[in-house]
């Protein structure tokens, strides 16, 4: 039932209090009331944007492409050019760059301990985390 009026969920789709034909869809989803196909359609923000192989993700209202950019805070980022910490976009100097709280950190240089950013060669002069965990932290302190 949707609304209180039967229908047929193999052609049909109950989108709000709309009844809609599936008929033809390969993903039926809903976007609102209004029934759309997810190999053909995205809903950003509750509008219909075209999928194609370049907007294939949404920030917003706006359709984006996932495979180089990232959303923040609601606008669309260039993954290579910036990274998105604590919902703020920051420019990007290393492929290694990650967020610690709200700043960024190289992660084969540092360590994020309690929400801060702790330099390796601090503790270890000849450190790195070029191998992925082998410094971690331990309260503020680092180990290996």
């Amino acid at each position: 039932y949707c609304n209180g009026q039967a229908y047929n969920v193999y052609n049909s789709i109950c989108c709000g209090t709309q009844i809609s034909s599936i008929t033809g869809f390969k993903a039926p989803a809903c976007c609102g009331n209004i029934a759309f196909d997810r190999d053909a359609n995205l809903c950003c923000g509750g509008a219909l944007v075209a999928r194609t192989s370049t907007a294939n993700g949404c920030c917003g209202v706006a359709s984006l492409d996932l495979s180089i950019n990232d959303c923040c805070a609601g606008n669309a980022i260039a993954r290579l050019a910036q990274i998105c910490c604590n919902g703020a976009p920051i420019a990007r100097t290393s492929i290694y760059d990650v967020c610690c709280g709200a700043a960024k950190m190289d992660k084969t240089k540092e360590v994020c301990c309690n929400g801060n950013a702790v330099t390796i060669a601090s503790t270890f002069p000849t450190g790195n985390n070029l191998v992925p965990n082998t410094y971690a932290c331990c309260g503020s302190s680092l180990f290996r």
